[in-house]
């Protein structure tokens, strides 16, 4: 009897640890991404990082929900992302939803398109075994800038199309971030930039373009991708959320 007692008290210890651990570490969105993710560079951003698109997600929709994001990707580009992987994974726990978002770095240091897509295949492989689902966003773009020849809205466009031929051919989907945000929202093809939706001094989103950004990432992972018409359900959002502001 002493035994038997002695077992079950052991048991139940265990069990009370391990139901522990697992809640105590659960996330369920967790952002990985450059310092477009970072959401502190601009003007009118917020220095805490509080208006990312991540944390807009959460407070629009789901408040519950745990979330957080890496911090410290400022110029990364998809080969830091890759090689910095097992580190950021090693200091999470195990992640529902695995958001990945970076290839503008890449495209400014002369990264062919076919490269940054062969980077993002083996983060999205190798993510798999911590997150439940591991999802690739194609990042947003930035305005020209005339002493930098690489950022013409032609050269962004090529590129980005590039990278999504070469992840459709790996059979790897993806949402098209730089979609919510740029001149013609939703139809599924780099337009070029929305100056009103960039930060002022660089080429990141300002507050809006991050809003922008969490409700067509929020549509899309519940399945209503935002890729057609202005009728779609992701333009219905953005609209009545700017009516509440």
């Amino acid at each position: 009897m002493r035994d038997t007692k002695l077992l079950i008290g052991i048991y139940l210890i265990l069990m009370i640890g391990l139901v522990g651990t697992v809640s105590a570490e659960h996330l369920d969105y967790y952002a990985y991404g450059d310092s477009v993710t970072n959401a502190t560079i601009g003007a009118g951003l917020p220095a805490n990082g509080s208006a990312t698109y991540i944390l807009q997600m959460r407070d629009l929709f789901e408040p519950e929900a745990s979330v957080d994001y890496f911090k410290f990707g400022r110029g990364w580009n998809t080969s830091y992302a890759y090689d910095n992987l097992s580190r950021v994974l090693n200091n999470e726990s195990k992640i529902n939803i695995f958001i990945v978002m970076f290839g503008i770095n890449d495209l400014g240091v002369n990264s062919p398109a076919y490269f940054v897509a062969g980077k993002l295949a083996d983060i999205y492989d190798y993510s798999k075994y911590n997150s439940t689902r591991t999802v690739i966003m194609i990042q947003t773009m930035i305005p020209t800038n005339p002493k930098r020849i690489w950022t013409t809205q032609e050269n962004q466009t090529k590129y980005i199309l590039e990278i999504e031929k070469r992840l459709d051919e790996y059979g790897i989907k993806y949402v098209k971030a730089y979609d919510f945000i740029d001149l013609v929202p939703g139809n599924g093809y780099p337009d070029g930039v929305n100056l009103s939706y960039m930060a002022g001094g660089g080429g990141h989103p300002n507050v809006e373009g991050h809003k922008a950004i969490a409700i067509g990432l929020y549509d899309a992972l519940k399945g209503e991708p935002p890729i057609q018409s202005p009728s779609t359900i992701f333009l219905f959002r953005l609209i009545l959320h700017r009516i509440r502001i």
